[in-house]
């Protein structure tokens, strides 16, 4: 959302293929738990998961997210957004 081509660089291949395999390896989770699935309906589900993982770490490196003082600590707020991102990719 905050950025473009301008302001980031061209993936690095090799950093391309292991995100390749990482996506294979969520869809075949994905898959596995979840038989009669469609290809669609299951190449949806990751792009929901891996946007919801990728978008809270992005917006954590970046300093985005503001928690309140002696508020939820960002590790267990991470193991929430991820336990909710595993939910919605399995739920019927």
């Amino acid at each position: 959302m905050y950025e473009s081509e301008i302001t980031t660089p061209p993936l690095d291949p090799r950093l391309q293929e292991y995100q390749m395999m990482g996506h294979a390896g969520l869809r075949r989770q994905i898959v596995d738990a979840m038989p009669g699935l469609s290809d669609e309906e299951a190449d949806l589900r990751v792009i929901a998961f891996w946007s919801a993982i990728y978008g809270f770490s992005s917006i954590c490196r970046k300093g985005v997210i503001h928690i309140s003082r002696g508020a939820v600590a960002t590790v267990d707020i991470a193991h929430q957004i991820v336990h909710r991102a595993v939910l919605s990719a399995l739920s019927a």
